[in-house]
């Protein structure tokens, strides 16, 4: 299984993605309303998920061609690999959930560009 990449950043320094949220990536519970007004719950499954919604601000051309190539060797979401988390220092095995978006920063002449995505823990 694959690593994800790292990106530099002036030739040194490690460019790490802005972690914009945190979040269960399903809803694990199965609610049941009842006729008294009470609400009877139970766990879908025993295990839970996490996803992570990321950014990278001012991505140079070259790490987004790194990016883009790590992406499609994937095939989308359909590889997973390991990502190390910026925030804990933990590494979890993931994929890209949804399309990644690269977007380029306006008066940059396209050498810098914004990219969002979407992990999910598998």
């Amino acid at each position: 299984m694959e690593t994800y990449p790292s990106m530099y950043h002036h030739g040194t320094l490690v460019h790490t993605p802005i972690v914009d949220s945190e979040a269960l990536a399903i809803d694990p519970a199965i609610r049941t309303p009842l006729e008294a007004g009470y609400t009877q719950s139970r766990a879908r499954f025993t295990r839970t998920t996490t996803q992570w919604s990321l950014r990278y601000d001012m991505l140079k051309v070259a790490n987004k061609v790194t990016l883009r190539a790590f992406e499609l060797a994937r095939l989308g979401g359909s590889d997973p690999f390991y990502w190390v988390n910026p925030v804990d220092g933990v590494t979890y095995t993931v994929r890209f959930k949804g399309v990644v978006t690269y977007t380029p920063v306006t008066e940059t002449n396209n050498t810098r560009w914004t990219v969002t995505f979407t992990l999910e823990q598998q």
